[in-house]
């Protein structure tokens, strides 16, 4: 479904959205959840055109041994420190980023050790049946939103590097920043 989606709307972004009219523009595609699983999935064989970039919000069954991210696509993921509303961190934003090229991804480790902040601060209203969004992690939104601008420009210039990822929000000790060859098990 994921793909069939991502062909027919790139197939048709010129005419689906006029700013796009005789532009060659950028393609992120992104996710939360299983929607994530079923992008990447999605990308590793059933699409026209491949995206510039991949963008995860903790997407969700990731298996390390059984998928992979075309080493051509940068990835920019969000995820977790500990298991939260059944969504297993090794299955999830860190195994996405372990199963993508070392050149050009990024991961944001949110602590929700120290912080009460659930998988579901992704969306608007929460998961359907799984849990609700609730007034945890108000500042998550606002951060994936700087973060992927940077991600933007770390596409755009071919640059992958720690210092253009950081976020005011770092000094908090709110996420944990790993990009390229850092090891989010070191």
């Amino acid at each position: 479904k994921y793909a069939k989606f991502y062909n027919a709307f790139v197939d048709k972004m010129q005419d689906l959205l006029p700013i796009c009219k005789e532009k060659d523009p950028m393609i992120l595609a992104g996710a939360h959840s299983a929607s994530g699983q079923a992008a990447i999935k999605a990308m590793s064989k059933r699409i026209n055109r491949k995206p510039d970039g991949f963008i995860g919000l903790d997407p969700f069954r990731i298996n390390e041994r059984k998928m992979t991210i075309d080493a051509s696509i940068p990835t920019l993921e969000w995820g977790f420190a500990k298991t939260t509303c059944a969504v297993k961190i090794n299955s999830a934003a860190k195994a996405a980023y372990e199963i993508s090229s070392d050149a050009h991804r990024v991961f944001y480790r949110v602590d929700n050790i120290s912080h009460s902040i659930a998988h579901c601060v992704f969306t608007d209203k929460g998961c359907a049946i799984i849990c609700g969004r609730k007034k945890d992690g108000e500042w998550v939104p606002p951060a994936v939103a700087k973060s992927i601008h940077a991600f933007i420009v770390a596409i755009k210039t071919f640059s992958f590097t720690p210092s253009q990822f950081t976020l005011p929000s770092d000094d908090d000790g709110l996420y944990e920043l790993f990009v390229n060859v850092q090891d989010p098990d070191a």
